[in-house]
């Protein structure tokens, strides 16, 4: 098997990075126990050490902002970045605090090796908000390690066995014991021996070491060298989406809230990529600020829902259209937290051809239209855009039906024959048709094609009239005929089983 670990170093404070809605602007820390855990760069810069105390940190850089560590939402972020890792292999684990493991030995060939799949890999997390060390060994125990000491086997695209095992061995020898899942007080033991290499520690006759330290470090050594199974858990994928960010500051700005929601809008476009399925509705919840004294309808979450013409599973077009739909509601004066729920979603498979550029890139036959009818849709609203739907009924005036702006037909492959060939329907139809049809003298009318015959509707009532609407029966033989200023006509004479009534035309629509 081949495991691969990416470790998320700064992964507590980056948790609360994200949630500023301006961006990162001044020195942060992640403190723990009153101690300095997670410095970012800026606090590092200032003179802000790892291990210091809460108060000698604030010393030295008073814009300092510090962060107490929040172990739960730790785990919920890295569950946040397995549902992302599923793109990549089935098999992901969640190893807490601060790393995921992913089994890739079936992928390589789909990524096309080893190299390409970590760099996207690599890409893939950084586009969540997050920097990982990624490393690849035979054991999850020696991925994670090699992972945390920032090391990697140097391995080719498509590592055989043994390559992969002698190239892991040999990198693990250099990582730190610490880097190791052994217990911290076998550490502190091990560093008084002398001993701060995984190498020097896998020398050592294993059985003198079960006697001094226990089973437990014997059996962390098998699970690294690959002499002792280590099944790891795996994370299952998430059936529905919902995301949520509570903000640390609030905001009043329609435009400040973009980022926050571009955040949330990636980690949709990762769920729906493992998923392989396109939201067709989502809905965002804005919650307000609202205090002690405030009343309970002011603290209530504003909705916005957001619907698409066809399935979308990109990031920067769900956040398009959701922007043009928040710029005609109204928002709390003051915007705390922020949720995203995937309502509806369908397979990507469903959302019409697609074909390759030049740079191989699949879009979809139909992209630029539904685009369209996306932004005007989230400009405007859900009812002020309508489309005519077909509908399976013969009587044409219960053919087409208007309906929400979701143009379903538009998103299955064009037909290869045009309308009214033979192949694709043998009887042409008109584009106008009449509110109701009208009468007329057939003398004036030169018949070029017909008749199609429609006898349909007779389960909703019994036999009616020749102008039956749409909950009455027809009975019709319809003609295309040209008028005598030479417009091509749709005429159609009602079946009657009196032979003695009178033979009456009717008009019911032109060709363009």
């Amino acid at each position: 098997m081949l495991w691969v670990a990416a470790h998320l170093p700064q992964l507590g404070l980056e948790i609360f990075q994200r949630r500023q809605p301006h961006g990162v602007q001044q020195p942060m820390v992640l403190a723990e126990d009153g101690r300095v855990r997670l410095v970012d760069d800026r606090a590092r810069s200032a003179g802000v050490a790892v291990g210091a105390s809460l108060a000698t940190a604030l010393s030295v850089a008073p814009q300092l902002i510090h962060f107490e560590r929040d172990p739960a939402a730790e785990i919920e972020r890295l569950r946040v970045l397995a549902t992302m890792a599923h793109r990549f292999t089935p098999t992901v684990s969640v190893a807490p605090p601060a790393a995921l493991l992913l089994e890739v030995e079936g992928s390589l060939n789909l990524f096309e090796g080893l190299g390409p799949l970590l760099g996207r890999l690599r890409r893939a997390v950084r586009r969540l908000g997050h920097g990982a060390a990624l490393a690849a060994a035979h054991t999850p125990a020696a991925a994670l390690a090699l992972a945390k000491a920032g090391l990697e086997a140097p391995l080719s695209d498509f590592p055989d066995r043994a390559e992969l095992t002698q190239r892991a061995c040999e990198a693990l020898a250099g990582a730190p014991i610490a880097c190791t899942e052994i217990e911290a007080r076998s550490i502190e033991r091990l560093a008084d021996m002398g001993l701060f290499e995984v190498g020097s520690l896998i020398r050592l006759p294993r059985h003198e070491l079960g006697k001094r330290f226990g089973p437990g470090l014997v059996e962390t050594l098998g699970k690294l060298t690959g002499a002792v199974p280590d099944p790891r858990a795996p994370e299952p994928l998430r059936e529905r989406f919902r995301s949520s960010m509570h903000l640390l500051e609030s905001v009043s700005s329609k435009k400040v809230l973009r980022l926050p929601m571009r955040r949330l809008a990636v980690e949709l476009e990762a769920w729906l990529t493992a998923r392989q399925l396109g939201a067709r509705t989502l809905r965002w919840f804005f919650k307000p600020l609202a205090g002690r004294s405030a009343c309970h309808s002011a603290s209530r979450s504003t909705a916005l829902p957001v619907r698409f013409a066809q399935p979308r599973i990109r990031a920067n077009l769900l956040l398009e259209i959701s922007a043009l739909a928040l710029d005609r509601i109204d928002l709390p004066a003051e915007v705390m937290s922020l949720s995203l729920v995937a309502d509806a979603v369908e397979p990507i498979a469903q959302t019409g051809s697609t074909h390759r550029d030049l740079l191989g890139e699949g879009t979809s036959a139909c992209q630029a239209p539904m685009d369209f009818v996306d932004r005007v849709t989230a400009r405007l609203n859900g009812e002020s855009v309508r489309a005519l739907r077909r509908i399976d009924d013969h009587r044409p005036e219960c053919a087409t039906a208007l309906g929400p702006a979701t143009l379903p037909e538009t998103t299955q492959p064009p037909s290869a024959e045009p309308l009214g060939s033979h192949s694709a329907c043998p009887f042409l139809r008109p584009m106008w048709l009449l509110e109701s049809p009208h009468p007329v003298n057939p003398e004036r009318y030169r018949i070029l094609s017909g008749p199609e015959r429609i006898e349909t509707g007779w389960w909703e009532s019994p036999e009616g009239s020749a102008l039956s609407t749409a909950s009455h029966s027809a009975r019709r033989d319809y003609f295309v005929a040209m008028n005598p200023d030479g417009a091509r006509c749709w005429l159609f004479r009602p079946r009657t089983l009196d032979s003695n009534e009178a033979e009456q035309w009717y008009l019911h629509g032109y060709f363009a």
